[in-house]
């Protein structure tokens, strides 16, 4: 009885793994033909040689270009963190603009929907979460409107710390005492780019240490 082995699939998956695995049968060949096969012509052996090589050729085309998409996925990402944002707070201004109009927003391909709301009983909702040497204050503002941010330290009177129409707010502010955490607290309300308008937020804390991610 004649055993024969049998040998699963030898050959990678992976197209940069495909091209390694390609050179190398290419480098030992003439060896393994000489061993194996010594009736493999010399023409043969070099039809097999121009296919594969055409065929690594091209995994090699591939393989850069799947490097050169990444990197331009990466870049795209990154400038599209902070350009959408700018856009949004841009296109937000335009549309809580006292001269805002349905022709510009038309225009400009920014669509929204109106509503009709008591402004005196507006409130936004607001967090707090420290990342390294910055507080983020994010929130969700159910309409257009500007928000001002005030923060106070326990038993310290309320600062107003800045306006923001994209969510998050950054307080970059260090503690009073470099290094000694602080307990802050932090409340937000509406603002019409002339005066505050509606409720107060509900106020939110966090220790904040001021220290590196």
């Amino acid at each position: 009885m004649t055993t024969r082995k049998k040998y699963k699939d030898f050959i990678p998956k992976g197209d940069y793994e495909k091209l390694l695995w390609n050179q190398n049968f290419l480098n030992h060949l003439d060896k393994a033909c000489t061993a194996t096969i010594p009736y493999f012509t010399e023409a043969e052996k070099t039809e097999l040689r121009t296919e594969i090589t055409a065929y690594n050729e091209a995994l090699l085309a591939v393989h850069r270009l799947k490097n050169e998409l990444s990197a331009a996925v990466k870049h795209k990402d990154d400038l599209e963190k902070n350009t959408v944002k700018n856009i949004r707070r841009i296109a937000s201004m335009m549309k809580s603009s006292f001269t805002a109009s349905e022709a510009v927003n038309a225009l400009m391909g920014i669509k929204c929907s109106s509503a009709t709301i008591d402004l005196s009983e507006v409130r936004p909702t607001i967090k707090a979460k420290v990342y390294g040497s910055e507080v983020q204050l994010h929130f969700h503002k159910h309409h257009t409107l500007n928000i001002s941010f005030y923060c106070r330290l326990p038993d310290g009177e309320w600062q107003h710390i800045g306006n923001e129409i994209t969510s998050p707010f950054i307080d970059k502010r260090q503690p009073v005492i470099i290094g000694q955490p602080e307990k802050r607290e932090y409340k937000a309300r509406y603002h019409d780019l002339k005066e505050t308008i509606g409720l107060e937020s509900s106020i939110v804390s966090v220790v904040f240490g001021g220290g590196a991610p």
